[in-house]
């Protein structure tokens, strides 16, 4: 098998590498953009000895994959270290666009004709850092024809080649890597009272040197606090209260069980894992068709009755399917599977969530059952009469009465934090209600991350409050320390509630219509007024198309507050 992909990954380089690139390393006095990496500093900062790839790969409709090994990075890329259109010669020849989004940058060249043999560059930045490169590369004459396709995101690379020569032979080849973590690759199975759910993970179980991440399409969930406990391994995740308690049983193998916490009564699920099996579903060959695109999904009830529209967002790619489920109250993060002639598979373990949907796909209908652990599956199905959309995540919390938004509760430390406290006096606050066991408030933290540090200095003030599913008040401590740490936060996090629900929050905060989900964002202006209310987090996984929209309309929104007077 390593060997088959290994003979793909060379005959696709060798075909890039037969292909004239005619467009020469550019000196720095006639970029077009200044500041933007060329593709050779995008190799070079690939280049570490640390990094390791695991590969799948299409050949002749068939799936061929490999065991995580290193890569040389400059040989990889050897042939595509030169297509950069990024030059003051094509000026004329490329439609650029340059966005910036807080510190994320977006630069974009799309041809003007399709004669341009590099038909599309695309780079995302986050400072210095890459985080997403796109080149598009075509050829054609009266002979022959060729077509190259290079993505890159931080932790998966691809490598696309279509080649014919008229009348003599027709190519095509697809290869994709994941690029991972340190340890050796296991698959994980999750015990849904009989059902499998499978997952990825990284995993080193060297004592001295201990690493787990669970991958989940781009997204890598640690669990990386260790320590052992007679013949068990315990490894605590890095941001919720859950972990996985493991032992040995020879041969590559472990048993054990994950334990999450984030209840007054402990979730405890039995879990295999297994070494060295480089796929988390098995896939046959690549199907004859595509499930890509949004779909309303719906549940239905055990009493038969129909539950509010969300959408399945998914994305195909031969086998390969990626997606996730967005909802009016967050998203079901980073889902990630395979689809067959007549299903599809998909799984995901976020840290606090353990979810396996199966799907059934027919001519007329595509339905299944949805696990979220070892209880009776939840039925959904595709409903084609209702359009793929969710109710506007402002118009689902409101401000009523004439009383002002208001909270004081205690940090960490036990002091007491006010909204009328003298730090918040004259300035915009930013007040999110949250859990330390949701997985979208930890994506909305990120994104709060970044508004604290590009307008803290301007007057700018974030506040979260935490709201436990627990009653112990040391545990619910502890973990608000956890998720500050873990994610590196600035803002103050408050204790708000323990043994919370849904209702008894909207108790404490009364001036709220209701408080629908965990997170709700709350905008006061440089007077303590509502600006807006945002409900739920519908995050990265979701694609650029809603979380790009969503920073670049919120960060807007808090600019133009602190410059209000």
């Amino acid at each position: 098998m390593r060997a088959s992909l290994f003979l793909v990954t060379t005959l696709l380089l060798l075909a890039l590498c037969l292909q004239r690139c005619s467009i020469p390393e550019e000196s720095p006095s006639e970029v077009l953009i200044v500041g933007l990496p060329s593709p050779q500093q995008i190799a070079d900062s690939l280049s570490r000895s640390d990094v390791m790839v695991a590969k799948w790969a299409i050949q002749d409709s068939e799936v061929v994959y490999s065991l995580p090994e290193t890569i040389d990075w400059q040989k990889e890329l050897e042939s595509l270290k030169k297509i950069n259109v990024n030059h003051q010669r094509f000026r004329d020849r490329y439609t650029v666009t340059d966005t910036k989004i807080g510190e994320t940058r977006q630069v974009r060249f799309e041809a003007n004709t399709s004669g341009q043999e590099v038909q599309k560059m695309v780079i995302h930045t986050i400072g210095s850092r890459v985080t997403y490169y796109l080149v598009e590369k075509h050829s054609s004459s009266f002979f022959s024809g060729s077509f190259i396709r290079f993505e890159f995101e931080p932790t998966s690379y691809s490598l696309e080649l279509k080649q014919k020569i008229n009348l003599v032979f027709e190519n095509r080849s697809y290869v994709k890597g994941l690029i991972l973590p340190a340890g050796d690759l296991y698959q994980i199975r999750f015990d849904f009272g009989g059902v499998k759910a499978p997952v990825q993970a990284m995993i080193n179980f060297n004592k001295t040197s201990p690493s787990f991440y669970i991958l989940n399409d781009s997204e890598r969930v640690g669990f990386n606090q260790f320590h052992v406990s007679g013949d068990t391994f315990i490894y605590h995740s890095d941001h919720f209260d859950s972990k996985f308690r493991l032992i040995n049983i020879g041969d590559g193998a472990w048993s054990g069980e994950w334990v999450n916490r984030k209840n007054e009564t402990d979730q405890i699920i039995p879990v295999t894992l297994k070494k060295n099996i480089a796929f988390r579903f098995k896939p046959s060959t690549v199907p004859s068709h595509d499930i890509s695109g949004d779909h309303a999904l719906v549940f239905v009830h055990s009493d038969g009755t129909i539950g509010s529209p969300k959408v399945l967002r998914l994305s195909q790619h031969y086998h390969y399917l990626k997606g996730s489920i967005l909802t009016e109250t967050g998203d079901y993060r980073y889902l990630e599977g395979v689809v067959r002639n007549d299903s599809f598979l998909l799984s995901t373990m976020d840290g606090t969530h353990a979810y396996l949907i199966e799907g059934r796909i027919s001519k007329d209908s595509i339905n299944g059952l949805f696990y979220s652990g070892p209880t009776n599956p939840a039925k959904w199905l595709i409903d084609p009469s209702k359009s793929p959309e969710i109710t506007a995540p402002e118009k689902l919390t409101n401000k009523t009465g004439n009383e002002r938004f208001y909270f004081s509760f205690p940090d960490t430390n036990n002091e007491v934090i006010s909204l009328s406290d003298p730090a918040f006096l004259n300035k915009p606050v930013v007040v999110s209600i949250m859990g330390t066991w949701c997985s979208n408030c930890a994506d909305e933290a990120q994104f709060l991350k970044e508004a604290h540090h590009l307008y803290h200095n301007d007057g700018l003030r974030i506040v979260a409050i935490d709201f436990e599913l627990i009653a112990d008040s040391n545990r619910a401590f502890a973990n608000i320390k956890r998720h500050v740490n873990s994610l590196n936060l600035d803002y103050p996090v408050l204790l708000g509630g323990l043994k919370s629900t849904k209702a008894t929050t909207h108790d404490v905060f009364p001036t709220l219509s209701a408080v629908v989900s965990y997170p709700t964002m709350i905008v006061l202006d440089k007077h303590h007024d509502v600006a807006k209310i945002h409900t739920g987090f519908n995050g990265p996984a979701t694609g650029p198309e809603v979380y790009d929209s969503f920073r670049k309309e919120y960060l807007s929104l808090f600019d133009s507050l602190l410059k209000e007077d």
